[in-house]
């Protein structure tokens, strides 16, 4: 287990310099899914290759540390999914939200025995819950995802997984339904798109946003949402902005702008 908690203590350290919450949309939601499924891909093939000392870190690994790894991929996945379609259709919102309650509820009935079992925490059954192959799933979805990865999941633990996903999710949304306004804005870009995408551009290489760890994709997400437009291609405009014969026309004008506000009011004493 020592290589895996230091696989684990990497990821979050990784996730906190991304801004990860378990409260809030997320700019880096991308990274974020990376970091998260390149560390699942790694400890899988550690548990894979080296197994378990002990039953006791077996037990460890799928009722606590599993679950929470791959519980967070969900949440993202979903956070991800649910911008997409919030930022077009309103009804596809609401039954991308409706279905995930419908499926979690159907869950929850069909294993309500095994809920109540767990959370008896008996030694006796983790060890029939939480080591490998020592207990044979139903015939239903959730058995039929453990048949086919026997070797790397239990069916408690993809139990346990659903439960933890679905509780980040459901705080997800109660944190948006609380503060429905908070990533959104009343600026409207009324100038050339051209010369916001000039503007976005030179921030991005000055390395200003999230200590410089943030990409161009994200950035103009960010860019839209914040002033309501659509910038289209960003990549092929900013390659005409490189050719043009002065790159930095907006920026040009911005540095004159402030520059004749500054020469104006000089001299100038308030009584």
């Amino acid at each position: 287990m020592k290589n895996i908690k230091v696989m684990i203590g990497q990821l979050h350290t990784d996730l906190e310099e991304l801004g990860y919450s378990e409260h809030t949309a997320h700019i880096n939601s991308e990274k974020i899914l990376n970091c998260l499924t390149e560390t699942l891909q790694k400890v899988r093939l550690y548990v894979l290759k080296n197994g378990f000392l002990t039953t006791r870190d077996e037990i460890h690994f799928f009722e606590d540390v599993r679950p929470e790894l791959v519980s967070r991929i969900t949440y993202i996945t979903f956070v991800m999914e649910y911008q997409i379609v919030s930022r077009y259709c309103a009804e596809v919102r609401e039954n991308l939200i409706k279905k995930m309650t419908n499926d979690f509820t159907q869950l929850i009935s069909d294993n309500k025995n095994h809920i109540i079992q767990m959370n008896r925490g008996l030694e006796e059954d983790k060890r029939k819950f939480f080591i490998r192959k020592n207990f044979r799933p139903p015939i239903n979805n959730l058995g039929n995802l453990v048949r086919m990865d026997s070797e790397f999941t239990t069916y408690h633990s993809l139990l346990i997984q659903k439960i933890k996903s679905n509780e980040l999710i459901h705080n997800f949304l109660n944190q948006v339904k609380k503060e429905p306004n908070t990533a959104l804005s009343n600026l409207k870009w009324t100038g050339k798109k051209v010369s916001l995408i000039e503007l976005m551009y030179a921030l991005y290489y000055s390395g200003v946003f999230n200590n410089g760890k943030m990409d161009i994709k994200s950035l103009t997400k960010s860019f839209e949402h914040f002033f309501n437009v659509k910038l289209g291609n960003v990549y092929r405009a900013f390659n005409e902005i490189k050719n043009r014969n002065e790159p930095t026309i907006f920026l040009d004008i911005l540095k004159t702008s402030i520059q004749n506000k500054v020469d104006e009011e000089e001299g100038y004493y308030p009584e």
